[in-house]
């Protein structure tokens, strides 16, 4: 996304600007999903500027049909602890990527844990994200270039992958799920993946 903070350095905005612009973008998507899913709720041409209708009562919440949920068997594959809880019908497909997406932001970036390494320096986190190509991610650039050995990107990938909070974290402050059935829904994608981890998608 041209807005994420990440991409500060490579398009020359302060990244306090761009993270503005994130969230703006982000608060966007969640008028246009919530006037999706509830047109009735809505009039585009008020003079007012205000798209909600006061003196109309809300209607019901959505029901799962239109929230996306999954009905069907879960994969016979290898899968990740979101995608275990859509196909387990536990969340909906909007909460699933609303979950990767809080994660993706929380995570630590490789180039601040590289600073912290002593792997690289300011300088050259500013010239990866300024020099790589359009799509080309940060790690991928560092071997291109020989600023990172491939023994530094596995080890940079799995620091970040610790450091990142867990996914389940995201439906748990939210009162999605308790923490005991979280437990044992990490316990179930466990022993799901164990009698498929030579499948792949």
């Amino acid at each position: 996304m041209e807005t994420h903070p990440d991409r500060a350095y490579h398009i020359g905005v302060d990244e306090a600007i761009l993270e503005e612009r994130f969230k703006e973008v982000h608060r966007a998507y969640e008028q246009v999903f919530s006037y999706i899913q509830e047109p009735d709720r809505y009039i585009l041409t008020m003079p007012t500027g205000s798209f909600y209708r006061p003196n109309r009562p809300a209607s019901a919440p959505p029901s799962p049909q239109r929230q996306h949920y999954y009905q069907g068997e879960i994969p016979s594959r290898k899968i990740f602890m979101g995608q275990f809880l859509y196909y387990s019908g536990v969340i909906s497909m909007r909460q699933m990527w609303d979950a990767v997406v809080w994660q993706k932001i929380q995570r630590p970036r490789l180039g601040d844990i590289a600073c912290q390494l002593r792997w690289l320096s300011p300088f050259d986190i500013q010239n990866i994200l300024r020099r790589r190509k359009r799509g080309e991610l940060f790690g991928e650039f560092g071997l291109r270039t020989g600023l990172l050995s491939f023994y530094q990107v596995l080890v940079l990938l799995g620091r970040q992958k610790i450091l990142q909070p867990r996914i389940g974290n995201y439906f748990i402050e939210r009162g999605i799920l308790l923490p005991k059935k979280l437990d044992a829904l990490e316990a179930a994608l466990k022993e799901h993946n164990r009698r498929h981890w030579f499948k792949r998608g």
